[in-house]
């Protein structure tokens, strides 16, 4: 901590502090740019859990993505249905596959998704995510890690490093590197650093904090709106007041607080809220104004983001999801599936599906119509191909 002078000579803290990207930044106290720069991942990801808009953005798409079902497919065919539950009834002993898959999402749309996986085989595996807040990189490992590696060895003394893992209650561990798999919400080729991920979310957040500041100063009116003010009231030819006194001011205050529906004054007085109308505070469209921002910087289309607020018709709530899914939550899965497949040393593939959801069936009925139009054209023109290439054709279609 220190001070420096401003042009009027006036002392102002100053604190110096080097952030999770290793980055030195100087803190300059001052009541403008208060809460306007995080110091650590560990007061930012305190400020994304204490934002409601932003936590109901973040649990719709972890509820969505937790609803996942990975199936393991041979030779184009299920081989396996929900294949995690078969090959490892639980990731790890306190969550089931679904808490686990929700706490990837939350973790990767933050930034980055840690996966702590120390056990070498199937049999013996837990896999947890690590709370990316308690890492600790040292300085030199800052350094290394934002490194162009050129070689073999270059990234085996990478690999071979231990990173410190500190939780909030003190309890201290020590893990390797080749056990740590990270998940990355953007590519890490923009933080500088191969095991720091970013996050659209660290983009919007000074707006946030400014709709925070806002939503604030309207709960405090809010707050305020039950309370009263009670001043003399002004009569007719007097033109002079007096201040009440110190045992005037508790004799009101006591009167109007009380429950006594009548009291007896000396003098009139006049009665006036602090806050008359709570409406006009629009408590309500600050928050939802701010839940479809939060939505649309994470790429959410408003239909689903309607879900949670049931302002949507039902049929477009339905195919929004189903292409949703589809489109913003498969891949991360995708993500997900090559990682498995590589621990589990499966000679099958791994798919994600949501098919069993009933929003995905508006796909299945559209694809069910598609199909039978598309055999009855065949059948058609069946004379002009021969038995087994037609037979063939027909398999094609069925196996869409």
């Amino acid at each position: 901590m220190g001070f420096w002078s401003n042009l009027f000579g006036v002392k102002q803290e100053i604190e110096v502090v080097r952030d999770y990207g290793g980055n030195w930044n100087y803190k300059f106290y001052d009541s403008r740019n208060s809460g306007m720069k995080f110091n650590s991942l560990s007061d930012k990801l305190t400020f994304c859990y204490s934002n409601p808009a932003l936590m109901m953005a973040l649990k719709l798409n972890a509820d969505l993505f937790s609803l996942v079902r990975i199936n393991s497919y041979k030779d184009g065919v299920i081989s396996e249905e929900n294949y995690l539950h078969t090959v490892l009834p639980k990731p790890n002993p306190f969550q089931t596959w679904e808490q686990w898959l929700w706490d990837y999402k939350i973790w990767k749309d933050l930034g980055t998704a840690y996966l702590l996986n120390t056990y070498p085989n199937l049999d013996n595996t837990y896999l947890y995510w690590l709370n990316p807040a308690y890492i600790k990189f040292t300085d030199e490992q800052v350094k290394d890690f934002s490194k162009i590696v050129n070689s073999e060895k270059e990234l085996k003394n990478i690999l071979d490093q231990n990173v410190k893992y500190e939780d909030a209650n003190g309890n201290k561990y020590s893990y390797s590197l080749r056990d740590i798999k990270p998940f990355f919400n953007l590519s890490n080729g923009l933080s500088g650093n191969w095991f720091i991920g970013n996050s659209i979310i660290d983009s919007i957040l000074p707006h946030l904090q400014i709709s925070d500041e806002i939503l604030k100063s309207q709960v405090i009116n809010a707050q305020m709106s039950g309370k009263f003010v009670a001043t003399e009231k002004e009569t007719k030819g007097v033109t002079q007041f007096t201040t009440f006194g110190d045992d005037e001011k508790r004799d009101i205050e006591n009167k109007v607080l009380s429950n006594k529906p009548l009291h007896a004054m000396k003098i009139p007085l006049e009665i006036q809220r602090f806050s008359n109308d709570i409406a006009k505070l629009k408590l309500d469209e600050q928050y939802h104004s701010q839940y479809f921002f939060i939505c649309k910087a994470l790429g959410i289309p408003k239909d689903v983001a309607e879900t949670y607020l049931q302002s949507s018709t039902f049929e477009n709530q339905e195919k929004s999801l189903g292409k949703y899914v589809n489109q913003a939550l498969k891949p991360d899965a995708d993500d997900l599936i090559s990682f498995l497949e590589d621990k589990f040393e499966l000679t099958d593939s791994l798919t994600a599906e949501w098919n069993h959801l009933s929003f995905m069936q508006v796909f299945e009925k559209e694809r069910s119509e598609t199909r039978e139009k598309n055999i009855d054209t065949l059948l058609k023109v069946r004379d002009f191909y021969d038995e087994e290439e037609f037979k063939k054709m027909i398999q094609d279609e069925i196996s869409k």
